[in-house]
């Protein structure tokens, strides 16, 4: 997983998905067994972008756009053993991905996961400390 936050900041750009107040941090999701999805999620002021991420650590494209205006809440909690889970909720329903403070290689995704938690830039998001 060494994608380099200026390749995300890149593809963001090229796709008219950057602001001033982005940030992104790696999220995955359990696909059954030992196996998982990985995704590298977006947060701008207007948009919660999820980014495909190939089993190489590379952009595979973009996974879904989430209007904020179509966000009905964000969250992100402190699980009991390890780790967090950011749940969010549209009119699809809730969508659980399981995010870690750190990642190994990626010392920037632990800066921006930080940055991400004393944000208040985001109308959609918030942070629980439960």
């Amino acid at each position: 997983m060494f994608l380099k936050l200026e390749e995300v900041h890149d593809f963001l750009k090229e796709n008219s998905l950057y602001d001033d107040h982005t940030h992104v941090i790696w999220a995955t999701i359990r696909t059954g067994g030992t196996s998982n999805a990985y995704f590298i999620l977006a947060f701008t002021l207007d948009n919660l972008v999820v980014l495909d991420i190939t089993a190489m650590g590379k952009i595979a494209g973009i996974g879904r756009i989430y209007p904020a205006e179509e966000i009905l809440s964000a969250e992100l909690k402190k699980k009991l053993l390890f780790g967090y889970q950011f749940c969010f909720e549209t009119a699809e329903g809730i969508h659980k991905l399981h995010v870690n403070k750190g990642i190994l290689g990626t010392k920037w995704h632990a800066e921006e996961f930080q940055a991400l938690l004393n944000t208040t830039a985001y109308s959609y998001f918030r942070f629980s400390k439960e």
